[in-house]
């Protein structure tokens, strides 16, 4: 995946931003230095619920956990995915005005930022798409689908400790 070099190209080009940028480097590269400009400061770590309270963009690898949480906060998204799930979300992202998947260079990292924080038209969705995420949460809408899920299955209750489960052809 590249993860460091994908941050590292990443903070080159937020450099002189005009931003205050904040990067997580997370357990991978916990400890890791990087050469950052004065605007940049890099942490291991960092509590979402606090840093998405006051940040205008979110640029990401697109994992589900961390988009949901920006978006839930009405924070609009710089899309930088590297495999699995990340391109789809991205793709998302995009297609529901949230922000932009920008080419993975220095130049283009930097034009998608500056334009996210630019145009309201991305924080304006974000906002929108927030309410949505905070109002299905408020409601158990989750719990009540995953519920109804459970209860179509043909086997309602887990097997009791001890029980052999077999099945036959065609069952």
């Amino acid at each position: 995946q590249n993860q460091e070099g994908l941050l590292r190209l990443a903070i080159d080009a937020l450099d002189g931003v005009d931003a205050r940028v904040l990067v997580t480097a997370g357990p991978a590269m916990a400890g890791k230095a990087f050469a950052c400009a004065d605007n940049v400061v890099v942490v291991d770590q960092a509590p979402h619920s606090l840093v998405f309270e006051e940040a205008s963009a979110f640029v990401s690898h697109c994992g589900h956990g961390s988009l949901m949480r920006a978006l839930a906060k009405g924070v609009p998204v710089v899309a930088l995915p590297m495999g699995r799930d990340q391109d789809a979300n991205a793709t998302r992202i995009v297609h529901h005005g949230l922000g932009l998947k920008p080419r993975k260079t220095r130049s283009g990292i930097r034009r998608a930022v500056e334009r996210v924080l630019r145009e309201p038209s991305f924080r304006r969705a974000a906002a929108v798409m927030g309410e949505h995420i905070r109002a299905d949460a408020a409601r158990g809408r989750l719990r009540d689908e995953l519920l109804a899920l459970a209860s179509a299955s043909p086997i309602a209750a887990p097997p009791e400790r001890g029980t052999t489960l077999t099945t036959q052809p065609g069952t």
